[in-house]
């Protein structure tokens, strides 16, 4: 049984949001699109969105093509 939770949001105790980054950057890479961290800010910080749909978008450029 659990006496507490110990919850951590990003920034408040520790900052982690630049392995976030490097994490989705590297995933991204092996599918081929790279990933800035202007863009990472602008995407995931500011509107709150997943990154990862750049992979997304991006195979669908390759089948239009």
């Amino acid at each position: 049984m659990f006496d507490g939770i110990f919850w951590d949001n990003d920034g408040v105790l520790m900052e982690t949001e630049h392995l976030y980054y490097q994490a989705n950057a590297e995933a991204l890479a092996r599918a081929g699109v790279e990933l800035t961290l202007e863009e990472f800010c602008r995407i995931s910080l500011r509107q709150g969105e997943s990154v990862l749909s750049l992979a997304r978008n991006s195979v669908e450029t390759i089948r239009i093509s």
